[in-house]
């Protein structure tokens, strides 16, 4: 979580562990076990992960913007994500995404999805 000195979440980055924390409650109440930052050997983990077994799982990334997308995609790719969520606010930044994404990569990986945080709720 990102947190100021005082284990407060800070303004700025708020709505992104809101979303985080409504798709990791999704992702139990389905009965799938949920993980933060996931792996957690690694410097940077997916914002949150669908463990299906011991060494495989699901991303979720939450995108709010644009400018890491493509780089949290190919991340989960190196992690080895078997899926990979790109979860947005609405169909309009989908659609914005998905045409970053293609421009910065060439092509979607196959294994990438976009979807809207609503359909956690």
């Amino acid at each position: 979580m990102t947190e100021n000195a005082g284990g407060q979440i800070s303004p700025k980055f708020f709505k992104h562990e809101y979303y985080k924390k409504v798709v990791y409650d999704w992702l139990a109440k389905k009965g799938i076990t949920p993980a933060y930052e996931f792996p957690k050997h690694t410097s940077e983990g997916a914002d949150v992960a669908a463990i299906t077994d011991h060494d495989t799982f699901d991303a979720y990334e939450i995108t709010l913007h644009f400018s890491n997308l493509a780089d949290n995609i190919t991340k989960c790719q190196r992690l080895k994500a078997n899926k990979i969520f790109i979860v947005c606010e609405n169909q309009a930044q989908i659609t914005i995404a998905e045409q970053k994404a293609k421009k910065a990569l060439g092509s979607i990986p196959d294994q990438t999805a976009f979807i809207k945080i609503t359909e956690f709720f």
